[in-house]
């Protein structure tokens, strides 16, 4: 009865992390970061004590026949269950609900890339808000900038979201544009793109 308990004990902890992967799919975790930075220990020693006071309460109450340590381990070992189902239910059920939303957003992108390509206007992807030009020097020479990259097929897009969902449709955005960039502007193209650009002063 007490190795049914250690086990039920264990597989729940085990579960426990699981869930964390399935509730941030398709972001990436190591065991490492889960373990020191992610999963909040007090709050769960917390409810798992209040867990065990719930068995001890009911172990008072019910099957007054048995003894109260067998009966103290048979709730416990249910609790466990009960937990381990509930917990792993709500786990699949929001990686369910993730994959779909990642595969909606790769659908899109993918949808993106091909629209893009018959404007002959290819997304380049980057993170935060442009700024603004401070002066006109600064709006001359990001006009340049923005006309080599527009000689190349390019437009810049900005967004602020940082996410491993976002950064994954971008990825496949890319496998169906790049073909086409480099068809357009043969090979090396980012190369001597670059060095127009560092030529601007």
């Amino acid at each position: 009865m007490k190795a049914r308990l250690f086990i039920s004990t264990l597989i729940l902890w085990i579960v426990n992390i699981l869930v964390y992967y399935l509730f941030n799919y398709p972001e990436r975790f190591t065991l490492t970061d889960i373990l020191t930075q992610h999963v909040e220990w007090k709050e769960l020693l917390f409810i798992y004590s209040a867990l065990f006071l719930a068995a001890v309460f009911f172990s008072l109450i019910f099957y007054k026949k048995i003894s109260f340590s067998r009966k103290l381990i048979r709730s416990m070992i249910l609790i466990n269950v009960l937990c381990i189902i509930l917990m792993l239910s709500n786990g699949l059920y929001r990686f369910y609900i993730s994959k779909e939303e990642l595969e909606s957003s790769i659908r899109f992108y993918k949808n993106e890339a091909r629209n893009d390509i018959k404007k002959g206007k290819i997304k380049q992807f980057s993170v935060g808000l442009l700024l603004p030009p401070r002066d006109k020097i600064e709006y001359i020479k990001f006009q340049k900038k923005d006309s080599i990259r527009k000689k190349y097929g390019l437009v810049i897009s900005s967004n602020c979201i940082i996410s491993e969902s976002l950064e994954i449709s971008k990825e496949e955005y890319k496998k169906i544009t790049e073909p086409y960039l480099e068809k357009r502007n043969g090979k090396n193209w980012r190369e001597r793109m670059k060095q127009e650009i560092d030529a601007i002063k």
